[in-house]
């Protein structure tokens, strides 16, 4: 697998909308004890993903607050690997071939605003188990064995990869899926009573 899957578009909205149908999928075919969901956003995008913290793979397994279990939201990649615990802190840099656990479960940081810094583990060698999904420009647009790279141009999905010349190699992958905020919500708010 990929430590960081980076997703550049012309629209943000349907980059937002194929990466809100990805974690429906994710969230509908994995228990929260498989997946974790995290989102690490700005002011400007917190709307876009306040229904992820209705979602129980958004939520923190062991940590409350005043509303119930932690929410996985934070305003950056700091605050949410804090959040996350020591458990994901230590966990091994990515393995390409690393299996999830009950103990490890596969983690899911969606980045859409906040910058990372470029010298950072979360952009650097990631962690065992998790991937950074970028809606922005929080991670280099850089080929490397780590990154998948995606770009929405013009209502089309391509996969954006490399010759050893270092020059871009196109795959049209065809439309992105969508969806819709409403549906989201819908999903989220159905999943909510099945907290772990």
């Amino acid at each position: 697998g990929f430590a960081h899957l980076v997703i550049r578009a012309e629209d943000r909205g349907a980059a937002r909308a194929m990466v809100r149908a990805m974690l429906c999928q994710l969230a509908a075919f994995h228990g929260p004890d498989e997946l974790r969901l995290a989102v690490v956003c700005d002011q400007t995008h917190r709307g876009d993903w306040e229904w992820t913290k209705w979602l129980p793979h958004a939520q923190h397994n062991t940590e409350t607050d005043g509303a119930g279990a932690v929410r996985l939201i934070a305003a950056s990649v700091g605050e949410i690997e804090q959040v996350l615990g020591d458990e994901f802190a230590s966990r091994s840099p990515h393995e390409m071939d690393a299996v999830p656990t009950f103990d490890e479960p596969y983690t899911v940081i969606l980045l859409d605003g906040p910058r990372v810094p470029a010298t950072s583990r979360a952009a650097l060698t990631g962690y065992r188990n998790a991937i950074l999904i970028d809606l922005g420009d929080a991670l280099e647009w850089s080929p490397n064995r780590y990154t998948l790279r995606l770009r929405i141009d013009g209502g089309k999905l391509n996969m954006v990869g490399s010759d050893r010349n270092h020059k871009d190699v196109i795959t049209d992958l065809r439309r992105p899926a969508a969806g819709p905020l409403a549906a989201a919500r819908r999903l989220a708010t159905l999943m909510s009573p099945y907290r772990i």
